[in-house]
Parts: structure tokens; sequence; C-alpha cells
């Protein structure tokens, strides 16, 4: 980090695949919170950073433990007009489906609590002034269309809750335990119920781009007018294609 400050870098990315873990001493992975609170303090101190956030971080461990993130907020700066990120995995909003396939992921809750937590987490993240870029997985071993309904589902719960966020689909990739599975095959397995999960994911990001482009974008008032544009109309162009190719295949957009 000393060296890229050194280099005129003053933002640092803390790189974890799940920052939550850092040195968890709990079975059931409740956060260490003083650990991570000196490691994020330790690297605010260092001389030339001014702002810092972590990568990646589950869910479950920010409902379990709601004072690490407003003790983070504090220590990072976060406020109204300077929001933290962080990209947690949603996965799916199949409390069903987190059962079959990462029960672990709901620690220290059980699988049949997973769409309150994620629904919590988003709640305090963005009470502490943070915006979190999730992910879903399209295509999990042993997904039904019920389990898909359940996910649009929550997208909608958390998008009528006023919640910022981001949600963005990603086809199912077989690694580590589930090695011997198949890859999802978008062009060859979509259907409708998927489809409409697509479609409610990228009509939720034109919401967001609506309300935060604003204030994401500090550039002259001239080019700050152009990437408005170009984001506001070029995102809604890609849904209506989206809605174009739906009914193409027959599709019907699902009415929440």
């Amino acid at each position: 980090m000393k060296k890229n400050v050194k280099a005129g870098f003053s933002y640092v990315w803390v790189h974890s695949d799940d920052i939550f873990l850092y040195k968890v001493e709990s079975k059931e992975l409740y956060p260490n919170r003083e650990a991570i609170e000196e490691l994020f303090s330790f690297i605010m101190n260092i001389e030339g950073v001014k702002k810092a956030n972590p990568t990646h971080g589950s869910l479950a461990p920010i409902v379990a433990d709601p004072e690490l993130i407003t003790s983070l907020t504090k220590i990072l700066g976060g406020n109204k007009n300077n929001w933290i990120g962080i990209q947690p995995g949603f996965e799916t909003g199949s409390n069903i489906l987190i059962e079959k396939t990462m029960p672990r992921k709901a620690l220290p809750f059980s699988p049949s609590e997973w769409e309150n937590v994620v629904f919590n987490a988003v709640k305090i993240l963005n009470e502490n002034y943070w915006l979190p870029a999730m992910t879903l997985i399209i295509g999990l071993p042993k997904e039904t269309e019920e389990d898909v309904i359940d996910t649009i589902n929550l997208v909608k719960r958390l998008e009528n809750a006023g919640f910022l966020f981001i949600v963005a689909p990603l086809a199912f990739v077989p690694l580590a335990a589930w090695r011997n599975e198949q890859f999802f095959d978008v062009e060859k397995e979509i259907d409708e119920a998927r489809f409409n999960l697509i479609y409610y994911c990228w009509r939720h990001t034109i919401i967001e781009i609506d309300r935060l482009l604003p204030r994401l974008t500090s550039v002259g008032p001239f080019m700050k007018y152009m990437i408005n544009f170009i984001a506001k109309f070029g995102s809604r162009a890609i849904l209506k294609r989206m809605e174009k190719w739906g009914k193409k295949q027959g599709y019907k957009i699902m009415r929440l």
C-alpha cells in the first residue's frame, strides 16, 4: 500500500474473497469485529491514504453484527456524500435452494432465514452509507422455476423498500465441490422465469442509474450531461431490446 501511495494512488481496495472471514474464530462464522476494525484503522492511518473499502464480503455476518458496519463506516469516513462500496454474493432468493447448494452461506443463521438475511443485510448497509453491488447465480444445480421466482420476488422486495443496491445475474460455473456439474448454457437453457429474473435485475439497474449517476459524476456540466444522457437512454434501449427478444421467444414479462 505504501508503494501504491508513493506512486500517487490514495484509494485502497482491500481485496478478499470475504473480508468478514478475516481472522474469524467462531465456528458459526460470527465476524471478528476487533480484528477487522484494527485492519481498516491501520490502512486509514497510512500516510497518503484518503479512502478505502473492501471488495467482497458475505451478507450474513452483516446481520450477525450490525455494529461492525457502523464502526467501519466511522473508520472509513462514510457519509451521505461518501458511500462505501462492497460486492456481496446474493446468489439466490430461495431459502430451499440455499439449503440444497450452500447452507453455510447463511451462517450463523439457518438456510430457512436466507431471504430475510439478504433483506436485512442490505438495509443495514444502506443505513450506514454502504452500497452493495451484488451477484446472483442463474442455473445453480437443482434450481427450479419456483426458486427463480423466489429470487425475482426478493429483488422486488428490496426495490420496493427503497434500498440502494445493484444486482447482476451470472451464469453458473462449476468449480470446487461442483466441478462435476455442467455449465449453465444461457442460450440453450434460458426459460421464461430466468429471462424475467435477468429483465428485472436490469430494470432495477436503470432505477439506480437515475438515482446515483448525478452523484457519481464529478466532471464539467457538458460532460456530466452527456454521461447522464448516454447512461439513461442507453440503458433503456437495452431494456427495450430485452423486451423485444423475450417477446420473440414467447416469454411474458411477469407482473409483480
